[in-house]
């Protein structure tokens, strides 16, 4: 990923694209798409980053709180959620 594509999403505002359907679904969530037909199983992961997305939260911010209970991982943690964030971005579940 470029320098500049990860401060882009650190710094975007990001939301759910309104045709997403989701629901909980034993803490973990499952989207549907009816443009498409697809169905998206997320993990506890990306479960907690829709969720926050979902809240208004941006990618910095998401990073710094799950980060914060695995200070450890926190470089992990930030290329995971770019990647999701990325992968959501292009298949049209997230807008910019």
């Amino acid at each position: 990923m470029s320098t500049d594509l990860a401060t882009d999403l650190a710094n975007a505002l990001l939301s759910a694209a309104p045709e997403i359907v989701w629901r909980d679904v034993g803490g973990d969530l499952v989207l549907f798409d009816p443009r498409s037909g697809d169905y998206h199983a997320l993990n506890a992961s990306a479960s907690f980053v829709w969720r926050r997305i979902a809240r208004g939260e941006g990618v910095a911010a998401i990073v710094a709180e799950a980060a914060a209970s695995h200070p450890d991982q926190a470089d992990a943690i930030a290329r995971d959620v770019r990647a999701f964030v990325e992968s959501a971005l292009a298949i049209g579940l997230l807008r910019a």
